[in-house]
This record gives structure tokens, sequence and C-alpha cells, in this order.
């Protein structure tokens, strides 16, 4: 009886045995002399005692898992016991287990908790691990510590509702997709102590319009920002330029020529660097100077840059729209005024609007300006229009459109709605559909 009490309790521990390291002591046990029973229970018992120091020991309170990082300085992570875990969450400083305390200093797996709405990080936390946060779709807002040094791959991956982020500037890697496809992100501050920006770290952030590239970075990863569309402004801080190819920032299908809405401002005197740097010199916008007044505005949830002496467009300042749109006719910028003449390429592309209102100084709606726009009912498109691009309002759900008697053009697919019934046009000369 006693023998059996022991094997009973060695099995217990042995079970929380890695798989790999039980296999290794069966091998070993098996090879034992099998002369007398006693011998094997000793022997079978000296081994799990001996293996003992390499059990990952965890425990859970409440809907929070922990798991020791170092026994020697007493630290663990912090992981989700299971997706229950709702509303706010502030992950603790520290915790205790059978007397003893431990330090927080790693966010573990939260994925998949659909129902956390804040995170706050705090201090003691120096590592945010990989896919920690990924597809927490109603994870709105998040505070990192300033003692966070490194935000693993995937650890933002998919939160459409997360609007911004400050990267502390104790951060020196930003990993892989670590802030991917998170499509309501619209603002974005990197850290300056931050030198690698990893593989896309920040890829189909279509929210995103503007974005700094602080002077410690040495490399952005391939396709960093790719799919960025409604990506306008490009603060780049180095003194030389960073490491990038030809698919880090938006660009055209093939990746062989970037796009040339997106502006990229540089230190004054540096130019000349970026323009003999490998990609850089493709760039069709690198102007020299970066400005202590910001070049564009956003006003009502629209984002306005000029384009011209006189002219801006508009596109969006993010998806996460609660309300109706109204696009100002005229806006002022540093103290000029401009009228408003575009709704730039993807200006208002996957917005859940269900009205918008154009003002008749619009001459151009560009390709997949409404693109998916599904609660879109309707659209008043004003006679100053001339043009209407690709797929413009593919995906919105109007019954009809009347097209006004100066678009002399309707590009591929422009409105490629379902639901659309009827299409009243008022042109002397009918329109070219491309």
């Amino acid at each position: 009886a006693r023998a059996f009490l022991l094997i009973t309790f060695a099995v217990e521990r042995v079970r929380r045995l890695e798989f790999t390291t039980f296999n290794l002591m069966k091998k070993r046990f098996n090879s034992l002399s099998h002369s007398r029973t006693s011998i094997r229970i000793l022997a079978l018992l000296a081994l799990m005692l001996t293996q003992i120091p390499l059990l990952a020991t965890y425990w859970e309170n409440g809907n929070l898992k922990f798991t020791v990082l170092s026994e020697d300085n007493a630290t663990v992570s912090v992981s989700a016991a299971n997706r229950n875990i709702s509303g706010e969450l502030v992950i603790p400083e520290r915790t205790i287990h059978l007397n003893k305390e431990y330090a927080v200093t790693e966010v573990g797996y939260f994925q998949e908790c659909k129902k956390i709405t804040s995170v706050t990080i705090p201090g003691s936390v120096v590592r945010i691990g990989s896919n920690a946060f990924s597809d927490c779709i109603r994870l709105s807002s998040v505070t990192i510590s300033d003692n966070v040094t490194e935000i693993g791959s995937a650890a933002f991956y998919g939160c459409s509702n997360l609007a911004s982020v400050i990267i502390p500037d104790k951060v020196t890697t930003i990993g892989s997709s670590a802030f991917n496809n998170c499509t309501g992100l619209s603002s974005v501050k990197i850290g300056e102590g931050v030198t690698t920006i990893g593989d896309y770290a920040f890829e189909s952030c279509i929210s995103l319009t503007l974005v700094t590239i602080p002077n410690s970075v040495i490399a952005i990863g391939n396709k960093a920002f790719a799919d960025c569309t409604r990506l306008r402004v490009v603060f780049s801080e180095g003194n030389l330029p960073a490491q990038i190819s030809y698919k880090t920032f938006p660009s055209d299908l093939n990746y062989t020529a970037f796009d040339e809405s997106v502006v990229f401002y540089v230190p004054a005197g540096r130019k000349s660097f970026y323009l003999r740097a490998e990609c850089w010199r493709d760039f069709k916008n690198i102007i020299e100077g970066i400005p202590e007044e910001s070049p564009y505005v956003i006003d009502g949830g629209v984002f306005y840059m000029p384009y011209s002496e006189t002219e801006a467009y508009a596109q969006t300042a993010s998806t996460l729209w609660d309300s109706d749109v109204t696009i100002k006719p005229e806006v002022e910028i540093n103290g000029k005024n401009y009228a408003v003449t575009m709704l730039q390429a993807n200006a208002f592309s996957y917005c859940n609007l269900k009205s918008v209102s154009i003002p008749n100084t619009i001459n151009e709606i560009s390709h997949f300006a409404f693109f998916d726009c599904s609660d879109l009912e309707s659209v008043s498109i004003p006679n100053s229009v001339t043009s209407i691009g690709v797929e413009a309002f593919t995906g919105c759900s109007i019954s009809y459109v009347d097209i006004p008697e100066n678009v002399r053009t309707i590009d591929t697919g422009a409105f490629s709605c379902g639901s659309l019934t009827e299409i009243r046009c008022f042109n002397a000369v009918p329109p070219v559909c491309l």
C-alpha cells in the first residue's frame, strides 16, 4: 500500500512533465533490471524526482493563468485561463502562489478573447508575447507601460477596433505582423528606441494616414506598411535612410512602383542621401525638411490634404464611423484655403456609412472611393463630377443612381452593386465606360 501511494504521488508529478522528458524517463526505466519489483519502483521514483525541476509550473487564478518563467528570479507570464474575460483587462504587476510572490514580466496568450475592450499593461512587464492579443476584435484601447522592450509577432494581429497605439521608447523590436490587419488603427506613435520594424508589422492598416519613422530605426521589413491604402504622409526622421524593400510601403499590385500619393518628408539637408539609397530613390514625392505644422487637417472625421497650390483631396480619417459623413467644399490648412476637389483612392472604402454628402466642388471620385460600404444605400453625385474611378461604389447597397451631365468617364465596375436596379443618365453625350 505504501509503495502504491508513492507511485501515485510520482505519477501525478510526472503528469505535468513535457512529453519528451517523460519518454526519455520511460526508456531509462525499461532498461533497468527486471529481477526485483522493489528495485524498479525505487529507480522510477529516483528518476522522477531528478526531473521535477524541469516541470513547467503554472496555476490559475480566476480568468488568469500564470506560468513560471524563472523560479530564481520569481517571474511569471500571464495568459487567459479561458475566453470569458470581458471589458477592461488590467494585467497585475505581481501575483502570489504558495506564499511566494512573483513579478509578472511577460504577457502570454489572450488570443481570440473577443470580449476584451481595453488592456492596461503594467510597469513590471518587459515583453508582450507572440499572438498575445491577436483577433481580440473588440479591443479598442491599449496602454503599454514604458518598460516594455519587445512586442512579439502578431501580438495585436486583427484587432480591428484598435484606434490608436503608443509604442514606448524602450521597445527595440516590433515583431512581424504585430499590428497587421488592425483596420481601425488610425494613429500610431513609434518609440524613439525602436530599431527594427518587422515584416508585415502594419500591413493592411487601412485607416493609417500618417506614420513617423524615428531616427533610431535602421530596418523596416518586407510589406511592413503594404496595403495601407490611406497612408498619405511619412515623416522619416533618420539622417540616414532605413533599409527597406520595394514592398515596404504602399505600391502598385506588382510591387514595382510606389504609390505616388504618399508624401515622404526627410530631415533638412538629407534628401540626397535618400535619393542615393536603394528603393528610396524611386519615391516620387520626397520633400526635404520635416514641417513643424501638420501638412493636413482632420475635420469631422475627414482627412484633408493639399495636392496642388489651391486644391485638396478628402478621405476618411478612420474606418470606425458611427455617423454619416459630410465632406466640406473648402478647408483651411495652415492658414491657407483649399477647394476640396477630389475624393482620394480608397477614400471611404470599407466604412459603415449609410449616407454621404458630396459637395459641388468635387470633380473626381477616385477608384475604390466607396468600395464595400455595404450600408451605403443612397448617394447624390454632384454636377461638378467629371470622372468616376474603378469600382468606386462596388459592394454598396444603393438601388438607384443619377449620373450628372458633366460626367465624362466611368471606369470598370464603378457601380457593381447587387442591389442596383435603376441608373438615370443626364448627359447629352453618354459618358465613356472604360
